[in-house]
């Protein structure tokens, strides 16, 4: 592992867009988004706990909630992981080697240290690629960004396609141009060069789309399963601001940012989304943030064992590499 710890002493990006040429930001900013996203967690829980009434629903439509849709709600964030994991593939694969049980690891060991402070699993799996795959700091920053913008894409696209199949009428149109971008995309990502950057842009589009539309079960889901069914439109705008809060780079995997965005969101939208349709009107904000504690209590007990498991894995594979290269993390 050696190789690994002084790759993590060498410049590494940042959560952030503009930081990575700069290094990352001070410690003491990256402590104090974890210790605000706890406390904004924990304010979260004392919001839902205090509003008993909704508490006592939400516990009473857990309680009647069917076993099919529990096995659902475990097995849609694995979904995400290995989307993003797939994600992440297509696009490293043109700076260097890196195996597809590799990348799952990575983004699974990831998905857990990014609940510390400091980001620990940004700046593992950047020092990682740079001491067993031998993949500059300055791609793995790229790619980063690469996947940022491919949210941003997908997320927009997945928003207007449910807003245009909701609303009808000329916004059929729109639903039309949104589903021949993925389906040109889809048809790009076989026909260009695996090793290309069309290739690799269109394969990660159609990844993220689907990530995209898999966070949007996921919130309709947890909705359901607290008593407060959603349009798809609806969800579809809640898993954007999800995804956008989880970009914040202060606050590790939007740890309570996300909750309170989503409560917020959720609270408002049929005051002005959809031009009124009032679809899920009924939603306050106490519901929203139980929602989406829900979401956060099932991601961290999966996150925990994943994590663990993928961590070990990863040692393991690096302790390889470094005796097939002599013991010296790297070639000189």
């Amino acid at each position: 592992m050696s190789g690994i710890v002084a790759a993590m002493n060498e410049p590494t990006p940042g959560p952030s867009l503009g930081e990575g040429d700069r290094g990352p930001p001070r410690s003491w900013r990256r402590l104090a988004g974890f210790i605000v996203g706890v406390l904004m967690l924990a304010a979260a829980v004392v919001v839902v706990v205090r509003r008993q009434d909704e508490l006592v629903g939400v516990m009473r439509s857990l309680a009647a909630a069917p076993v099919w849709a529990i096995a659902v709600l475990a097995i849609l964030p694995l979904l995400n992981l290995g989307l993003s994991s797939l994600t992440f593939l297509v696009l490293m694969r043109r700076h260097g080697r890196v195996g597809v049980v590799e990348m799952a690891a990575l983004i699974g060991s990831a998905w857990l240290l990014n609940y510390f402070p400091m980001r620990p699993g940004l700046v593992g799996r950047v020092a990682y690629h740079k001491a067993v795959n031998q993949i500059r700091v300055r791609d793995s920053a790229r790619v980063v960004v690469e996947s940022v913008a491919g949210s941003a894409v997908a997320t927009a696209l997945v928003v207007f396609e449910t807003v245009s199949v909701q609303q009808g009428g000329w916004w059929n149109i729109i639903a039309g141009g949104v589903v021949a971008i993925v389906v040109g995309a889809a048809i790009g990502s076989v026909v260009a060069p695996g090793s290309s950057a069309v290739g690799a842009y269109c394969k990660a589009l159609v990844f993220k789309v689907a990530d995209v539309v898999v966070w949007m079960a996921r919130y309709m889901l947890v909705f359901w399963l607290v008593g407060l069914p959603l349009a798809p439109a609806h969800a579809a705008a809640i898993a954007a601001v999800s995804q956008a809060a989880m970009l914040v780079p202060l606050v590790g995997n939007g740890l309570g940012l996300r909750e309170w965005a989503v409560g917020l969101l959720a609270s408002s939208l049929p005051s002005w989304y959809l031009f009124g349709a009032g679809v899920g009107a009924s939603v306050e904000m106490a519901d929203g943030l139980a929602a989406d504690l829900l979401n956060r209590g099932v991601e961290v007990v999966l996150a925990i064992p994943v994590g663990l498991a993928a961590a070990g894995y990863l040692a393991r594979r690096a302790g390889r590499s470094e005796q097939a290269l002599g013991g010296h993390g790297g070639p000189h």
